[in-house]
């Protein structure tokens, strides 16, 4: 870990002069497997630095940083990324954006609301944003459930030995599921909001300070989509974070789209 530190200052003090003298370099420890986190400090201002791992191409980075910095200096909730002595973003495959301390979501109403609020307006600056982005994620990071898959699961179930607390919870829902699944694949989402989307908005990639959204986190998923699809996925997880309780999960969705709609137009056809 040592020598990899070394040459991770080495690669700092040769692109990236321009920050001053380099101090305590740190490797993050985070759950994502695509990138290398390294935390470090300067006489005035704290970093991190990125190396992607992934098959993500260059000019697909460069890009997103582009945007990034638009949204910041747009005053967007958004990590601002640090242009390197080529007056450029990406150093191979490897970017910096400063450091935002402060705690992850909590389950808070507030916090809630602010991460609504936040997402309608970064979704307007993205829309209005000039930089071209039409890079394609290779996984879907969620799908509406089939009812044919329902009942694989059903039979699946059926045929093990050992029942976990999932399945449990699975039999125990599965007619609303079916109903949902119905529903929902019947619908016909409005195509008037396709832009850039966050794309992979849960509870770890907000970051709260004083009560306040600081920032908001991991932009590697963007992509064109469906702003309903991103309030969808978004208003869930935050909703569902640490509650089971259906009725509950509903109201926090509905407070979620209230306030997001107070800062930004949904169309619908």
């Amino acid at each position: 870990i040592m020598n990899e530190i070394k040459k991770i200052q080495d690669f700092l003090i040769q692109n990236y002069s321009n920050l001053g003298k380099i101090e305590n370099i740190q490797l993050v420890d985070h759950k994502n497997l695509n990138s290398k986190n390294y935390f470090f400090t300067t006489k005035h201002f704290s970093f991190l630095l990125h190396n992607v791992l992934d098959s993500s191409k260059i000019q697909k980075m460069e890009s997103m940083c582009k945007i990034l910095f638009y949204c910041y200096k747009n005053k967007m909730k958004v990590p601002e990324p640090i242009k390197n002595k080529n007056n450029k973003f990406l150093s191979k495959k490897i970017f910096l954006t400063k450091f935002y301390s402060g705690n992850h979501y909590s389950g808070k109403q507030y916090e809630l609301k602010d991460t609504a609020k936040h997402l309608a307006l970064l979704h307007k600056s993205f829309l209005n944003n000039t930089i071209s982005y039409n890079y394609k994620n290779s996984e879907k990071l969620y799908s509406i459930i089939k009812e044919k898959e329902i009942e694989d699961i059903l039979k699946n179930n059926q045929n093990k030995s050992l029942v976990t607390p999932f399945d449990k919870l699975f039999l125990k829902n599965m007619d609303y599921l079916k109903i949902l699944s119905v529903k929902f694949n019947k619908l016909s989402i409005p195509q008037k909001n396709i832009q850039l989307i966050h794309n992979d908005l849960h509870p770890e990639n907000i970051i709260f300070s004083q009560k306040k959204l600081a920032v908001i986190l991991d932009f590697g998923s963007i992509q064109k989509g469906n702003i309903l699809e991103d309030i969808g996925f978004t208003s869930y997880r935050f909703a569902s974070f640490n509650s089971k309780d259906i009725s509950d999960i509903k109201k926090k969705i509905n407070l979620f789209i209230e306030n997001y709609v107070n800062f930004n137009e949904i169309l619908i056809d």
